[in-house]
């Protein structure tokens, strides 16, 4: 039989995984007492639908580029050095995401 030693420093030491992360675990309770706005959403907020129609055309977007970079990538290695297409493709892949970050922090 192994026996348990509680430690000052460990104040959870004696209290179980479920007990630890239950949902009426007094700890949790506090903590979303404290903290009304993140259980309900903010006036003017986009509703669950609207963000989840708009997260089904992101995806589409994304399955409808990520399918045509074959027939391009295919093309574009007809005419030009494997190492240049990367390095054209990593340039416009860095003013993409410099631009959209400097747009985004308002630089």
């Amino acid at each position: 039989m192994t026996s348990v030693t509680l430690r000052a420093d460990r104040p959870y030491a004696d209290r179980s995984l479920a007990d630890r992360f239950s949902l009426t675990s007094p700890s949790l309770t506090a903590r979303l007492q404290a903290a009304p706005l993140l259980l309900f959403p903010m006036p003017g907020a986009p509703s669950s639908r609207s963000l989840s129609l708009r997260a089904h055309v992101l995806l589409i977007g994304v399955v409808a580029i990520w399918g045509s970079t074959f027939v391009v990538v295919k093309d574009a290695l007809a005419g030009v050095s494997p190492l240049l297409f990367n390095l054209i493709r990593m340039t416009l892949a860095f003013l993409c995401l410099a631009s959209s970050t400097a747009a985004i922090s308002g630089a």
